[in-house]
């Protein structure tokens, strides 16, 4: 279930999932992964939230693929983090 606390991520993430303009989407997707990582900062000192914390990573793996595609359909690497969302 969503609360406030782990809405904000979702939105983010929604709206590069969605974002159909390719000039858009580098930044939609940047906002989505500084969201995604705030949140999971918010979970670290808590036992709780696994499903969240799955959710977590499916997106960011979701949205590496978004990344590389997007990339290849380009030309040129999208990922100047090499894909990390969360600072691995």
């Amino acid at each position: 279930m969503l609360t406030s606390q782990n809405q904000a991520w979702t939105v983010f993430y929604k709206g590069a999932l969605l974002e159909l303009d390719q000039q858009k989407l580098p930044e939609r997707i940047a906002l989505a992964k500084k969201a995604m990582k705030e949140r999971l900062q918010q979970l670290e000192a808590s036992s709780d939230h696994h499903f969240e914390r799955q959710d977590l990573e499916d997106a960011a793996n979701n949205l590496r693929v978004l990344e590389t595609e997007l990339g290849k359909a380009f030309g040129v690497s999208l990922r100047p983090d090499n894909g990390r969302v969360f600072g691995e």
